[in-house]
Formats: C-alpha cells, structure tokens, sequence
C-alpha cells in the first residue's frame, strides 16, 4: 500500500474561515467546507434559528445545505453535521485537544482519551466508564487517542468522513445509478423508492468503481487548485502594481510644477485624491477576488486530500464512496471557478481625463497620459531557450540584436556568436577583449564595443572574420553602442567616473560629447525612430536619461522606485523604448516622450541584461546575467 500523503502542510485546510484560527471541533457540511463547531452554531444562530428554515447557506460558496433531520434543538444543530476527522487530524497546532462528544453535548469542554470505533465518538475518562458499562455498548471496542491523532490510516480503518451527508449517524450503503449518488438507507426509502437501478455497496463495490474515473477527479481536482494558484498570483501581482499608480502620479506632477506655475496646486490635489481613491479600491477588489478564490481552493484541496488518502489506504468500498461524492462536487467547483474568472474586473485610470480642466495651461507641454491595464499582461513569458555553446566555456550574454532571416547575434565571454532560428550557432567570432554591446550595421555586419581596449569592432557574418581595417578607437571606455547612419554612431561609456555620451564618426572622430552624471556603473544606449532622441541608460543611477540629438540638451530623466538597475534598451516598430531592469526583474515600456506605458514581468526570474526587439514577431528576447548563463527569455505579444 502506497504512503500516506504529506500533511505538514496545511495551515489553510486546518483554519476556520469564519475565526481564522485552528480548527476546534471541527463540523463539515455535505459542500466540503469545514468550520469550528462553535463558529458553525453561531453562523446557525444568526441566519437559520427564529427564521422557520431547514436549510442555511454555506458562508463561503453560497451552497445550500440541507441540516440534517433529527430531534436536537436549534442551539445543537451544528452537532448534526460530522466531524471532519481529516481536518482536525492535520491541525498544524498539535497542542490543540480532541474533545469528549457527549460532554460537548452539555457544552462542556472534556480532552477525550478513547474513541469507540462503533460509535464513532470520542469519550473522556468518565464518559469511557459509561459507556463499558452500558449493555448496549460494553462490547464496542475503542481505541487511544493517541493512536489516531496522526495517521490517515488509522482514521480510514475506522471509517471515519463516510457517513451519509444528509444523516450524520447513518452509514452510507447504497448507490444509485439513475441519480450518480450514494445514499444511506434513510435516503434510499425517502429519495430513491423508485429508482430501479439502486446498488448495496455490500455487493457491488468493485464494478461500481471501474464507471467512476479516481484518477481522472483527481487531475481535475488538481487542474482547478492549479488554475487559481496562478490567477492568486498574478492578483498579488495586480495589487503590487496598484503602488505604481500612485507613485506615478506623484512624479508627473512634481515633473510639471517644474514647468508651469503655482496654479498647478489644484490639479496635484485632484490627481492625488484619485489616485488614492483608485489604489483604495483596487486593494478592495482585488483581495476579495482572492479572498472567493482561496475559500474555493480549501475546498478543492480538502477534496483532493480526502480523496487522495482514501485512494491510498481506503478499501473499495470507501474509495467508491468518497470519489462519488467528490464527482457530485466537482460540476459545482468548475462553476464557482468559471464564476470567479468572469467576474474578474480591470481596473484602469486615464489621467488626461483629471487633466481636462487644465488643457490651456498644459497645451504647450505633454500631458501626463497612463493607462495602466492591471487584468492580463498583453506581453507573457513563452519559453525559455538554452543556448548550446559549441565548446565548454565561461559564458555571459551581454547583449542581443537581431538579424535578417530570423538570426540572431549575441555579445558574449570573448566572443560574438550568430544563432539560427532554431538558436543554434552557426557562426562564432573569437575577440581579443571582452565585448558588452552589439548593433545591426546591415544584413551583413555588425559592430561590438571591446570597453577595456577602449575600441569598437566590425564584424562580417558573411565571411566570419574581424575588419582589422574597421576598428574604431575611442576616446573612453566604451559600453554602449546605436548605428545612428553610414559612418556615424552614438555610443556611451565612462570617462573619470562620470557617465557620458557622444557622436562618433567613421573614422573614429569623435563630433561631440555630452556628460550625464558622476557613475562608475555600466550603460547602454538606442536612437528613437526618427533620429532626433538619444536614451542612455545608468544603471547605479537606476535611470534612462533622454538627450536631443540635435543639439545635445537633456529633454528629461526617466526613474521609477519599480526599475533597479537598467540595462539593455530597445526600440519596437512604433518608437516604443523596452528597458531592461536587471534587479527589478521587469522591462519598463516608454513611448517615445519617456511616458511609463506598461510594466513588464513574469513568474520566471530573469536577471535580464541584453534585449531586442523582433518587430516581425512583435516580441522581444531577452538575456540572463551572470557568468555560465546560456538562457534566452523569448517574449511575445498575446
């Protein structure tokens, strides 16, 4: 017999939803959800008791169930409904005590010491006397606590979680087909008298279980915790990116009160209001979108774990009667997540629209437009790609451009190397120094900054050699590198600790040089589309800085507490800036004005350092950082 499963972790199946403490006394209700004894009593008090009803509403998936048919009074209703053994069982709090049935009756709290495998009830000392005394029950045998506090085994040998949903002191022995159930005897004269296809358990056990699929329930069970496992997540994710909304716009104003006058005052009261408004409703929404999720997935989970340690250790019977009753539940799980998925909503701001009653005054400068979309990113992870060297070296992708025909080429340890589309290598440049960036000249050469000998290269793919005729000397230490026109470039690099930027003619003259700020730190840089804007990035500066390239003056800074470490830049097909945040593990999506247009992330860490951009894909690829990384994280729009 296989081993039973692991249950050392399952703080969430073993709190109550309604105290959100450890389970006392734990009561199920035929939904699968589990509430403390007292919790359910009170919950039954408040919305059942007074009202004439014989039914109550479960509180979390709004199921209703029927309250079983027996003579207690309406303060002991809850006592009607079983005791999830399973639950009280894997309660991570071991000190928690298992207490006496027939004291609890009396409402008073005893630690029992045996439990009668007969009646299915746990008795303290006083209580144990009784009941070796009665003749009814003197012959019952039990068994120590101790023995059962945590062994699923031992709980489904003695039978415990498969009585009969509607009757909680019948046992279940009957299953009838024309209704896909099974049933008690109480339930067989009461729902099913006329059902002409009714089954004793006794008897038909081991055909009843080829019609029904456990491993299948099983995959479907484990499908749907896995499904809202990833929509919690990307909700955390969402609320995480609310923040953004309000410390974006906190920056925009503080950019434009640079610009206009003190009759910018209102407006940075008005966007600041909303922008709190927003982020408070947002949490709201999200986290009771979460809340519904993780209410459903501890049924889910129960289900899974009940079902999963029966199919272990049950006998047939057992297994028979507990995947029946999770196939009963399964429709209702699918709905609730279908449910719960649809009623998802975005959540987006246009600030322009706050900025309306201010247009004369900002008609001379850009507005301030963010649209953030918080529901499904428009650019997702697709795969991982594993580079296959052609000899066993140290190995560190600084910098990724793409070609024609699908190629690729990647500034790595000492050497330059060309993939196919299926990313391997078909061509291999040994250089003399370490290489950082890597631009596209034409289909057939592309140039690579070597920073610590101060020089750019030429490379030719056609015939897999260095133009020793075209190396390019500079003036400083030389890390990023942009083919601007023929004979003409822009690079960035380091000149006496200070981060600068410059034109760099053919002949390696050098036309004009722009300091950006005191650094020590790495950089690279891009041209906009249409030839008139430099963006360099700096990475201990955690900044992209934007320059005119027509006179050199910086038109603005871009910075974000949600970028660490900018490395790689970018450019799509409409002007767009990719930047790729090494620490921030993200990419930041600029338009061309250096307007935050969308943040960029994954559920898998990248450590991203070179990126481009494949305008026939619409996506981008970026590269791991780190000494004998050989992974590419290929992206592509939805």
């Amino acid at each position: 017999m296989a081993t039973a499963p692991d249950l050392s972790d399952t703080t969430e199946e073993s709190t109550c939803p309604i105290c959100l403490d450890v389970f006392v006394v734990p009561r199920q209700l035929s939904c699968m959800h589990t509430f403390c004894q007292c919790c359910l009593q009170s919950y039954l008090n408040d919305h059942v008791s007074g009202k004439g009803g014989k039914t109550l509403v479960c509180p979390l998936c709004r199921t209703v169930i029927d309250i079983p048919r027996n003579e207690r009074p309406v303060e002991e209703w809850a006592l009607s409904f079983p005791i999830n053994e399973v639950s009280q069982m894997t309660s991570p709090n071991s000190k928690v005590e298992r207490l006496c049935n027939s004291c609890s009756y009396e409402n008073i709290s005893e630690p029992a010491v045996q439990f009668c495998v007969e009646c299915k009830e746990g008795f303290c000392k006083t209580c144990l006397k009784f009941h070796r005394k009665l003749s009814a029950t003197k012959s019952h045998k039990t068994v120590s606590i101790n023995e059962i506090s945590n062994n699923v085994e031992t709980l489904l040998k003695l039978g415990n979680g498969f009585g009969c949903p509607k009757h909680a002191s019948k046992e279940i022995e009957f299953f009838c087909r024309k209704h896909d159930i099974v049933c008690c005897a109480t339930c067989l004269f009461n729902d099913h008298r006329d059902c002409k296809l009714v089954h004793d358990l006794q008897n038909s056990t081991e055909s009843l279980l080829l019609d029904i699929n456990t491993d299948e329930i099983l995959r479907k069970l484990k499908a749907i915790e896995d499904s809202m496992k990833h929509f919690i997540a990307q909700k955390t994710i969402n609320i995480s990116n609310l923040s953004l909304i309000v410390n974006t716009l906190d920056g925009s104003v503080q950019t434009i009160r640079r610009k206009i006058n003190n009759q910018l005052d209102e407006m940075e009261k008005v966007m600041k209001i909303e922008g709190k408004r927003l982020y408070k409703e947002g949490i709201i929404q999200h986290q009771d979108e979460i809340q519904q999720c993780q209410s459903l997935m501890s049924a889910v989970r129960n289900s899974h774990t009940f079902l999963e340690a029966v199919s272990r250790h049950g006998s047939d019977k057992q297994l028979l009667i507990a995947s029946s009753k999770t196939k009963t539940h399964l429709a209702l799980y699918v709905n609730n997540v279908r449910d719960i998925f649809n009623r998802a909503e975005s959540i987006s701001v246009n600030i322009e629209k706050i900025l309306s009653h201010v247009t004369t005054i900002c008609r001379t400068l850009p507005l301030v437009g963010i649209d953030v979309l918080l529901r499904g990113m428009k650019v997702g992870i697709l795969k991982v790609v594993h580079v296959n060297l052609p000899v066993k070296t140290t190995f560190n992708i600084t910098a990724i451009a793409h070609l024609s025909g699908d190629r690729i080429v990647l500034a790595s340890w000492y050497k330059c190397l060309v993939l196919d589309p299926s990313y391997n290598v078909i061509t291999s440049f040994s250089l003399s120094s370490y290489p950082w960036d890597v631009c596209v000249l034409d289909d057939d050469k592309v140039a690579v900054t070597m920073p610590n000998i101060n020089t750019i290269g030429i490379l030719s793919l056609n015939d897999g050699s260095i133009l020793t005729n075209k190396l390019l000397k500079t003036a400083f230490t030389c890390w990023g590198v942009y083919f601007v026109s023929t004979e003409r470039y822009v690079i960035s690099g380091l000149v006496r600790n200070t981060i600068c930027w410059s034109i760099l003619m053919g002949e390696g003259i050098e036309e004009s040089r722009q300091d950006i700020c005191s650094s020590s730190s790495f950089s690279y840089i891009t041209v906009n589309n249409i030839k008139t804007c430099v963006c360099v990035s700096v990475t201990d500066n955690h900044a992209v800085h934007y320059f005119s390239l027509v006179d050199s003056s910086q038109m603005f800074v871009y910075k974000s507490d949600n970028v660490r470490s900018p490395y790689g830049i970018a450019l799509d097909r409409d002007g767009n800036v990719y930047i790729a945040g090494h620490n921030s593990d993200n990419v930041h999506k600029l338009s061309q004005e250096g307007r935050l247009l969308q943040i960029i992330s994954s559920d898998v860490p990248t450590r991203s350092q070179g990126i481009s951009f494949n305008n026939k894909e619409d996506g981008f690829i970026l590269s791991n950082a780190g000494l004998q990384c050989k992974k590419l994280h290929v992206f592509q729009h939805n």
